[in-house]
């Protein structure tokens, strides 16, 4: 038996009612629409009744958590897990559940923000397995900043309560001017409130950066000890914060050696930093091109597409294992993934102080001939010039194989095709990136790595839907969901 849902267009497919039972399906949060009960031997079912638990979206509004980009932190020692997102109001929350997922209490509001202020794209970095969360947001889509989070200041009256942002925060704000709209905060939820920010990336030059680095030195200098705590504060060289961080994407994470690593996407180029303790940041690589479609970039063979360097989004998956990282980006509505060596992505500079790309832009490139340097695609819908061009070379290696000169035909694969990108997958399994399994590059997805070493990754669909892809140590993607060609 299955159950249709219009509203969503979805279903669920594999009810099955043994001996005579009822069955119950959890369908929290549908909604819009009427559901369908389909089987092909409803005339041997005697339905004696259909009861259904609703509730009204008044009520359930409370609960809700709006917004696309959240991150994940847990607590196994107790039995903690927290999700940070952005809310309704500009700002980061935090619903945290004590019992592996089945309740939730949500905390509202946990940066400290004035009228008009905006923090969003939150990102979690655990430390080992204490109540320590380190936290990275974007501040009004211009600085990328960091805070630490204690989840023990998360306190029962506080949940539920909506932060109330004053008209301006300054030299002469009080610490314990911190309010509600419904309520008030206990003293811990004051003092979450008041953790400072670090800028981590941005333009230092802006308007913004040198009021509030000026608002630091003062409330620093100041001897009242009811405006002591600083709000936003820069600790490092102020040439590591030489661009705005406005529509950037990024993505840490923090490797065996406990160094931390910051991948940013840039005006579609990457940008890596280097972190100490969290709060001070140098660079690795500046402007570095990650992808290519083709070798030879414009249309000169009639099929070739035009080169569009557009980047969005990016995640990493470190394998503490292999001490490599997995780097996953979107180029037009395609999902990439690019694996490095960890181990290659260090610091270089000159007796005179400036960076030195070059070894970093050596990692980076994408060589002809060279498979393994190579971006891998997904998944997403291939572009017309990529299929064209990944099919006639599937049927070249395909016919290498049965004459047995498979070896000799990929070491010659570079000088045959200008494809720079690896596509993965059977001919059959090409031809259903066609539109049906197309990607919601706005949502950065998640991946992490299994005690067998493969790597499991979660992205969102453009349906709105949460897909899984496992992946081996050999590049190989393998999805959960299976399209039939079709052909």
């Amino acid at each position: 038996m299955s159950l249709y849902f219009s509203g969503s267009d979805t279903s669920i497919d594999n009810l099955y009612i043994d001996n005579g039972n009822k069955v119950a399906v959890d369908t929290r949060f549908y909604k819009n629409g009427p559901v369908e009960i389909n089987t092909d031997n409803i005339e041997g079912i005697d339905i004696k009744s259909i009861r259904g638990i609703g509730v009204q979206e008044g009520v359930l509004s409370k609960y809700l958590v709006k917004g696309k980009q959240f991150s994940v932190s847990i607590d196994p020692l107790n039995n903690r897990i927290a999700v940070f997102y952005q809310d309704n109001k500009n700002n980061i929350s935090v619903a945290i559940s004590y019992d592996d997922g089945r309740d939730w209490i949500n905390y509202q509001g946990i940066i400290r923000l004035a009228k008009g202020e905006k923090a969003s794209s939150p990102f979690t970095v655990k430390d080992g397995f204490g109540s320590t969360v380190h936290l990275f947001y974007v501040l009004n889509n211009s600085f990328l900043m960091y805070r630490s989070v204690n989840l023990e200041d998360f306190m029962c009256e506080d949940s539920f309560l909506e932060y109330d942002p004053p008209d301006s925060i300054g030299v002469d704000s009080k610490d314990d001017d911190i309010f509600a709209v419904n309520g008030i905060y206990s003293k811990k939820g004051v003092n979450l409130r008041n953790e400072a920010s670090y800028f981590v990336d941005g333009d230092s030059s802006s308007l913004f950066f040198i009021r509030e680095i000026d608002i630091a030195k003062e409330k620093a200098k100041n001897k009242d000890e009811d405006v002591k705590i600083i709000r936003f504060n820069f600790v490092g060289n102020v040439k590591n914060m030489d661009s705005s961080f406005e529509d950037a994407r990024y993505s840490v994470y923090k490797d065996n050696q406990g160094s931390l690593k910051l991948f940013i996407i840039k005006n579609n180029k990457l940008f890596i930093k280097l972190g100490s303790a969290f709060i001070t940041w140098f660079y690795v690589a500046k402007d570095v091109r990650i992808h290519r479609s083709f070798f030879q970039e414009g249309d000169l063979s009639g099929n070739l597409e035009i080169e569009n360097p557009e980047i969005r989004n990016i995640s990493t998956v470190y394998n503490s294992l292999s001490d490599d990282v997995t780097v996953f980006y979107f180029h037009n509505e395609m999902m990439f993934m690019r694996r490095f060596i960890n181990s290659e992505l260090q610091i270089n500079y000159s007796p005179q102080g400036n960076l030195i790309n070059t070894k970093l832009l050596k990692v980076f490139d994408v060589e002809k001939g060279n498979l393994s340097s190579m971006p891998i695609f997904v998944v997403g819908k291939l572009s017309d010039v990529i299929y064209i061009e990944a099919m006639k070379m599937k049927k070249f290696l395909d016919e290498a194989e049965e004459d047995g000169d498979l070896f000799q035909a990929q070491q010659s694969y570079g000088s045959i095709s200008n494809l720079a990108v690896r596509i993965p997958y059977s001919e059959a399994d090409m031809k259903t990136f066609d539109g049906r399994l197309n990607v919601d590059s706005e949502v950065q997805p998640f991946g992490y790595i299994t005690e067998f070493g493969d790597m499991r990754l979660f992205y969102l669909d453009s349906n709105g839907l949460i897909e899984g892809i496992s992946i081996n140590a050999n590049s190989i993607p393998v999805l959960d969901v299976k399209l039939k060609n079709k052909n």
